[in-house]
């Protein structure tokens, strides 16, 4: 029963981007949506969103918060590297 109603909300997703997009290919809608930005973002690996945590009365609390690196595509225009630094000496 659950994957029958996902995969309604999935047809009625199609269904809407066939009204907005016209019928187009899934390879062009993609290249359509993504634009310029080819790489991965390195901080959210390619999802858009990072899931934060925190600890509040004894209770774990979990959100997702938007990708502050993508704002939120899942991908970048130039290739982001992780900045690395040094803490403390050996």
């Amino acid at each position: 029963m659950r994957q029958e109603i996902e995969v309604v909300g999935e047809i009625n997703e199609i269904k809407e981007y066939v009204k907005k997009y016209g019928n187009i290919d899934l390879k062009d809608l993609i290249k359509s949506v993504k634009g310029n930005r080819i790489h991965i973002c390195p901080a959210c690996k390619g999802v858009g969103q990072i899931s934060r945590t925190e600890y509040r009365n004894y209770e774990n609390q979990y959100w997702w918060e938007k990708c502050s690196v993508c704002e939120g595509f899942g991908y970048t225009e130039k290739e982001k590297k992780p900045k690395l630094r040094q803490i403390g000496w050996e």
